[in-house]
């Protein structure tokens, strides 16, 4: 929900665990919003990251928020990239 008018900013912070690290290829966070690539961050490190990137004015955000490289933990069926924790709009200072 948007509650400030003007340019904002989007603020994503997320966790990639040790083992997307072991895949051997690099982590990596890539969002759009509304269709526009908004650029890629690689991690270099296992643990807590932020993203942040500014916005163009739009009366509403569709977010597309993709990671890489996908892994598995043995014994379980589900596939892992990295956890987001917050997804934010602030205003642009």
């Amino acid at each position: 929900m948007r509650v400030a008018s003007g340019p904002q900013r989007l603020r994503i912070r997320g966790y990639a665990h040790p083992n997307a690290f072991r895949q051997g290829r690099p982590v990596s966070v890539m969002v759009r919003a509304n269709g526009e690539n908004l650029g890629s961050k690689v991690l270099d490190r296992p643990g807590l990251f932020i993203y942040e990137a500014d916005l163009a004015e739009a009366e509403q955000y569709q977010l597309e928020i993709l990671a890489a490289p996908c892994w598995r933990a043995p014994d379980d069926d589900r596939t892992f990239t990295v956890n987001l924790s917050m997804i934010r709009l602030a205003p642009q200072e």
